[in-house]
């Protein structure tokens, strides 16, 4: 359909249609005759590693998309994987890692932290469904650990989502598709020749693929107002409010599946699920005092609180009432950053050096609870002990200024150097009556703990010839872990170090029309203690160490038609090996992404959209190190080895816009692949029939599990799906 598509464009195409104008945001409103006598001129900008890149707006949201947290796909080399309920943070892919919820990849908005520290569910939890994805206008990402403005989790890499300023046109959308889902949008854009503002608002809904119903309900609210101070100078005022609420389907273990007992798209525990919202405010002041000189300043207060309802053992602990848990995390965060910049020209040195210079600062009022439930109403004890299991209140706070002299002597050649010092802070207190952080730790701990850990990077860029640049780039990082961790250790490895460097090299062809980019890249991260939410405990992990190479190319052949790919090749090991498995369990070894998208001058555009990820260990085994694979009939607890296996998926959509509307066609999966979205590596027991079938699909009866099995449980990925968005724009 595609195909046909862009040959239809291509012969419709005539010469003088080319122009240099850039297409606005799909739904793109385009003339209904003659054409605008405007341009909007673009040009990219100066990259400190081959790895970094910015995506303009018109690029993401060309691209399908059923969740906010799609936005992130843009990223090179990045996958995601949904589990257990759209309203859950996504599990996050990239340079080797299996990021979990955000652990390894700093996410923020508008440069404000979305990472949440010491977090019930996961450290770095960062959710993204409060998006509105149209309301952003840039996506600038960065890998590694080379930048002193990036701290905190900034270790496989770091995404800054940027708000726009202003819309064209105020809009309307509405969207309804299969799995019951739709979605209404309204975006209210005011023109004023001074002050620039918008408001905008998303209702969102579906039941999903699952045998029990999804029931996810999703509600947006953003708005940001500009006011110009004088000169180049203004202030800004963003704010945004988000609520959702879900059931979820998933992780089932495959064991079932293969046996005829459980569907894959049914669940074993229809309880899980949970509801969570958020509420920001970010005040933001940017000011020139002449042409070598800004200053930017960003106040942020943001409040949070999430419900969550998982079941990853099923009986394997309680075969009475099942290991159903309660996730609560309720929390306010204040954070602030400013930063300083000045163009000092050839005052020091020959050439131009460029100074930056920053401080940031952060503050988490944390009240945190783990409980053991039964179809999410709360037991009386959990397990041994008196429910909740865990219950702390934590004030977590953290400092960090930072340094940057960025030295361009002549054309050719390009210097950067810089540091940050960051100091945390620790203070968790137990509501439990003993004092207790967790079962593992009876006994009261000292609440208060502190640690800092200062980071230098460098960066060499050459241009030695046109069309080459060259990129050599260090850097030391960090990810913190949680508070409670630090607290239970004494903060002996609160703040991982991340040592990290690449060369790489970017090249443009073909007067600037093909784009390539590759990068070899090493990382190497220090031990660690983290906090395991879903276990109430600490649980240790081994230095581990990361290789690859990534490779992008961007394609252009025609002015309103672009081609796109990015593979990742990584491979990732524990060092040293101490009588374990060497694997790092999820690591994905090979992502790729790939697309075609076009944006005809007239109206017409469509999009096609490949994502794969590679078969990887789901443990830290592999058939390699001489042990079996895991089995029903495997001791609970013995080393054997599970194969998480990969997956590819097609996505498509085309569209038509004018000035007055856009009607988009939306087609998800379209091999409409079976495959697992997300895979874990679990010991669950199952006692009851599954979903009560008490006989398989074959007929065989239904023998309750007599002890805990290892095995892969998994969240599959939707079926084919089609969704139509219409929208009006005024």
């Amino acid at each position: 359909m595609l195909a046909m598509l862009f040959l239809v464009l291509s012969q419709a195409a005539a010469p003088e249609a080319s122009s240099s104008t850039e297409a606005a945001p799909t739904p793109t409103p385009v003339p209904d005759s003659a054409p605008q006598y405007t341009a909007t001129i673009e040009s990219p900008r100066d990259f400190t590693a081959a790895s970094s890149r910015s995506v303009r707006d018109k690029d993401f949201l060309s691209r399908p998309m059923s969740s906010p947290e799609d936005i992130l796909r843009v990223v090179p080399g990045l996958v995601l994987a949904q589990h257990q309920g759209g309203g859950k943070a996504d599990q996050l892919f990239l340079r080797g890692f299996d990021a979990d919820h955000g652990t390894d990849v700093a996410v923020s908005l508008d440069g404000i932290p979305v990472n949440l520290v010491s977090h019930a569910h996961g450290q770095g939890y960062a959710d993204l469904h409060f998006l509105i994805p149209e309301v952003i206008e840039r996506v600038d990402v960065s890998k590694g650990p080379y930048f002193a403005d990036l701290g905190d989790f900034d270790t496989a890499g770091a995404v800054n989502l940027v708000t726009r300023k202003s819309f064209e046109t105020s809009q309307v959308n509405v969207q309804t598709g299969s799995f019951g889902t739709w979605r209404a949008l309204g975006i209210a854009a005011p023109q004023s020749d001074s002050v620039q503002s918008w408001f905008a608002v998303e209702l969102y809904g579906t039941q999903g693929p699952f045998v029990n119903p999804e029931r996810l309900e999703r509600t947006n609210l953003f708005g940001k107002v500009t006011v110009p101070l004088g000169g180049r100078s203004d202030v800004s005022l963003l704010f945004n409010a988000y609520s959702s609420s879900w059931t979820g389907s998933g992780q089932i273990p495959q064991r079932l599946v293969d046996a005829g007992f459980l569907d894959r798209f049914d669940a074993i525990d229809p309880t899980e699920g949970g509801s969570t919202e958020r509420q920001q405010v970010i005040l933001t002041l940017s000011a020139r005092a002449d042409s070598r000189t800004r200053l930017s300043a960003a106040l942020s207060f943001i409040r949070s609180g999430l419900v969550l309802f998982n079941d990853f053992t099923f009986q394997a602990n309680d075969p009475v009432h099942g290991d159903e848990i309660e996730q609560d995390d309720d929390r306010t965060v204040l954070a602030a950053n400013v930063r300083f910049d000045h163009n000092f020209r050839d005052d020091l040195l020959p050439g131009t050096l460029i100074g930056s210079f920053g401080a940031q600062a952060r503050s988490d009022g944390i009240h945190a609870a783990l409980w053991k439930v039964e179809k999410r109403a709360r037991l009386a004890a959990c397990l041994a002990s008196a429910n909740p299991c865990v219950d702390t209140d934590t004030r977590e706070t953290s400092g960090a200024g930072w340094a940057q002299l960025d030295w361009r002597p002549n054309d050719w050649l390009r210097a950067i150097v810089g540091a940050r010092f960051d100091q945390f802070q620790f203070d968790v207190r137990s509501n439990k009556p003993d004092g207790s952080i967790d079962a593992s730790h009876p006994q009261p701990l000292d609440p208060v703990r502190a640690r800092s850990i200062f980071s230098p990077k460098a960066s060499l860029v050459l241009k030695p010839v046109n069309p080459w640049e060259l990129f050599v780039n260090f850097g030391s990082g960090f990810h913190s872990n949680d508070a409670r961790s630090a607290i239970e250790t004494g903060a002996a490895q609160a703040l991982p170090r991340a040592l990290g460097g690449e060369v790489g090299a970017r090249l443009n062809l073909l007067d600037d029309t093909l784009a390539l980019a590759t990068s070899l890249w090493y990382l190497h991260l220090a031990s660690e203690l983290v906090w395991s939410g879903d276990d109430g405990g600490t649980e240790p992990s081994d230095p581990t160490t990361r290789k690859g190479i990534d490779l992008e190319g961007r394609w252009q052949p025609l002015p309103w038609l672009t081609a796109d790919l990015d593979l990742s090749l990584a491979q990732a090991r524990t060092t040293p090996n101490i009588g374990n498995g060497g694997a790092i369990a999820l690591a994905p070894p090979v992502t790729l992404t790939a697309g075609l998208s076009a944006h005809h001058p007239s109206g017409l555009s469509g999009s096609l959209r490949l994502r794969h990820i590679g078969e990887r260990p789901g443990t830290e085994w592999t058939p390699d190190d001489g042990v079996p694979l895991c089995t029903a009939s495997t001791p609970a607890g013995a080393d054997c080895y599970l194969i998480a296996k990969g997956y590819t998926v097609l996505d498509a959509q085309v569209g038509y816009a004018t000035k007055r509307y856009s009607v988009t066609l939306i087609a998800e999966n379209l091999t409409n692949a079976d495959y697992r979205e997300a895979q874990f590596a679990n010991s669950s027991r199952v006692i009851n029939p599954p979903a009560g079938n008490t006989t398989s699909t074959s007929g065989a009866p239904w023998t309750p599990e007599d002890h805990a099995v290892q095995d892969i449980h998994f969240t599959p990925g939707a079926p084919f799906s089609l969704r139509l968005s219409v929208s009006a724009f005024f």
